[in-house]
């Protein structure tokens, strides 16, 4: 029966990324079903399936439901006797993420967990680090914290060069959250700069 759930999973995670998000969470909830049978209430899959239905309800915009299932989700891996940090991190990550619609100090206490995680796991994967400066940024903009955004935005740069020729493409997004805060904070001069 685990095989079944393991491939509605599989089956779920390629409706996600198709954007079939109806069809994912289908899915998802199907392998739910098999594995609330099979392992305990607190088992690490039951916390990644969770996760995976809020990033599925996410990807709808049903950001009320998205948080129901990441809060489930994060309830498991705290409760965990040997937490997984991996996995905490990116609950984390995704909960800060679908946050950030509305709930920005949530979002902001979210995403910082992660990057604590992160750099104590000193992280080599520096695309990774951008990102999460990127977001990091991005919700102290939504806060009107015009020094953090900007000092997260070139954190984020100084990652994603670590990471270049990986994902050259990203760096036009952070040089236009720059462009944009520094703007924001009437710095003309770094707003040229960047445009």
């Amino acid at each position: 029966m685990l095989n079944i759930a393991l491939t509605y999973n599989n089956m779920a995670n390629i409706f996600n990324e198709r954007s079939d998000y109806s069809l994912a969470i289908d899915c998802y909830l199907k392998a739910l079903g098999i594995e609330v049978k099979h392992f305990s209430v607190d088992h690490f899959h039951m916390a990644v399936t969770y996760g995976n239905i809020a990033i599925a309800y996410d990807g709808q915009c049903n950001y009320t439901t998205a948080v129901e299932y990441h809060q489930k989700s994060l309830d498991i891996l705290l409760k965990s006797a040997t937490i997984n940090q991996e996995g905490l991190s990116t609950s984390y990550f995704n909960f800060g993420s679908t946050l950030k619609v509305g709930n920005f100090s949530a979002a902001l206490t979210m995403l910082e967990k992660t990057l604590e995680i992160k750099l104590t796991r000193l992280s080599s994967d520096y695309f990774e680090l951008a990102a999460l400066f990127n977001n990091i940024g991005l919700v102290h903009f939504n806060l009107t914290h015009h020094g953090k955004t900007l000092g997260n935005y070139n954190l984020a740069l100084a990652s994603g060069l670590k990471s270049l020729p990986k994902y050259p493409n990203y760096f036009a997004q952070i040089y236009d959250n720059i462009e944009v805060i520094s703007k924001a904070a009437e710095d003309e001069a770094t707003a040229i700069k960047y445009f």
